[in-house]
């Protein structure tokens, strides 16, 4: 009972592990072959948490635009995948819906993780 509180809460916030993943220890970007782009360094990882938590929600009818990457994410001792686009769009992969989320300034994020545009 209490989860489905904490689910139907968060799902009425907007809250989601998406929006939130804590402090970021690790970020290693693949392409769309899953081939390893870049693993960040420590500096790099205090400029990505920066960039990170600036990120806006969207609409999530947005079309990605760009290459593709995936990014892993570790934090809190767990990893995630996220799905993203040079254009600056990002998104969980995951088996539900996710949001849809912007970066603030796409062309330094590109810079940052190595991305070709």
């Amino acid at each position: 009972m209490r989860a489905l509180l904490l689910t139907t809460l968060a799902a009425m916030t907007g809250a989601t592990p998406a929006a939130t993943p804590g402090a970021i220890t690790s970020v290693t970007v693949r392409d769309a072959a899953f081939a390893q782009v870049k693993a960040l360094g420590p500096d790099e990882l205090d400029a990505f948490a920066r960039m990170w938590t600036s990120k806006r929600r969207v609409d999530g009818a947005q079309a990605g635009g760009g290459t593709h990457y995936k990014l892993d994410i570790g934090a809190e001792g767990r990893s995630q995948r996220y799905l993203y686009y040079t254009s600056g769009l990002l998104t969980l992969l995951a088996k539900d819906v996710q949001p849809v989320y912007q970066v603030v300034d796409p062309v330094a994020f590109n810079r940052l993780i190595g991305a070709a545009e």
